[in-house]
């Protein structure tokens, strides 16, 4: 499997992007392909669309690397040959090129065989939800890896150099949504009804300052994404509506915090303004904490093959589901840029860059070698 042809793989993939829980032509290609290679074994979900390819007999001791599938609910901009065909979904965050780097590093496993490893092709990443089911899975049950691995490509990083850091990688994260029940009236006579217009603003506001105004051991932010109020009627006076924010954190317990902080004020807003009130998550992502000897083993592998080395001072805000992995495993995620000029991930001009195909391959390739149970 050759260079030209995992381009071809990658592109293919690019151009039949599917949504999050909706991967089934994605995963059902991937398989075709991983089997193809004559793994020891391949394990579909029962409750979703991820699979995992077992290279190796022995049940204990293996090294796991993970790969995402999905797309984005985002329209393409580019007009290359292999361009999204599917309206408003495009691979607009590189799962295109995660999932064939893998196929890549499959065909070096199969051919230098040293230890058992376990891949991981999982699904919905995006929505948060793919690891932890993937992990929950009845046919996983018997998946207990020494380490897992992983690696997201970085746009505005230098191409081809690693990006590493230890304990957190990426940000804890979920999205809150606060809906409040009241009664509508006539314009006329509000006095009638029981508004929520102002504990709209109210919830708007604090919710947006408590980074400023509460007391947190790391990094928070939270930031309003939505807000929905009454109808578009100017003889009615609005009675329901929606307010919706991601909390964000470098802090698992402090994401918690946040999320308590903003039930606590609701109910406040409940009592306050004689409203109704619900509360409830989505997307929900834990902090990525890696192991620092696994981080040194990624180091390593860098150093081994001659490529640039960044070292992240701090973790990067946006989140991750492979967090739920480290959560159970030791393990480390790393970055590997994609050019620092590059589109941004989830940008409609954004696409994998397939030079950074054999970088991919290559430091699986090293880390494997590197691993043992005894060093992570």
């Amino acid at each position: 499997m050759d260079l030209t042809e995992l381009k071809q793989i990658r592109q293919y993939l690019h151009k039949h992007p599917e949504l999050s829980h909706k991967e089934k032509k994605t995963s059902e290609y991937l398989r075709n392909k991983i089997s193809d290679i004559e793994p020891d074994f391949v394990v579909k979900q029962k409750s979703g669309e991820g699979f995992w390819a077992r290279f190796g007999k022995n049940e204990k001791g293996s090294i796991a690397f993970r790969t995402d599938i999905d797309a984005l609910p985002i329209q393409e901009i580019n007009e290359f040959e292999y361009k999204s065909v599917n309206e408003g979904v495009a691979h607009k965050c590189g799962h295109d090129g995660h999932a064939t780097s893998m196929l890549g590093f499959a065909y070096n496993v199969k051919k230098h065989l040293q230890n058992p490893v376990d891949l991981i092709f999982q699904a919905a990443e995006e929505t948060g939800e793919g690891a932890e089911s993937w992990l929950k899975d009845v046919m996983m049950r018997y998946f207990s890896p020494e380490k897992v691995f992983a690696y997201h490509n970085l746009p505005g990083f230098p191409l081809h150099s690693i990006i590493v850091r230890n304990d957190v990688f990426t940000a804890a994260s979920v999205g809150i949504t606060i809906k409040l029940f009241g009664k509508t009236s006539h314009a006329g006579h509000p006095e009638r009804g029981v508004s929520p217009a102002l504990a709209v603003a109210d919830l708007v506001t604090h919710i947006e300052g408590l980074p400023q105004n509460e007391r947190f051991n790391e990094f928070t932010l939270t930031t309003v994404v939505h807000a929905l109020l009454g109808e578009i009627a100017f003889g009615t006076a609005p009675g329901y509506a929606e307010v919706r924010a991601t909390l964000r954190s470098y802090s698992n317990d402090d994401l918690k915090k946040l999320q308590k902080l903003c039930e606590d004020f609701t109910e406040e807003i409940e009592k306050k303004y004689g409203l109704k009130t619900e509360v409830s998550y989505s997307e929900y992502f834990p902090a990525t904490e890696n192991n620092n000897q696994c981080v040194n083993i990624v180091r390593k592998a860098a150093q081994n093959l001659n490529l640039q080395i960044v070292e992240r001072e701090e973790p990067f805000r946006w989140s991750e589901d492979f967090a739920h992995f480290t959560l159970k495993f030791n393990g480390a995620l790393f970055g590997i840029g994609s050019g620092e000029k590059h589109p941004q991930l989830h940008n409609p001009d954004y696409d994998f860059p397939d030079e950074i195909l054999s970088t991919a391959i290559n430091m699986f390739t090293e880390i494997y070698k590197l691993s043992d149970t005894k060093t992570c």
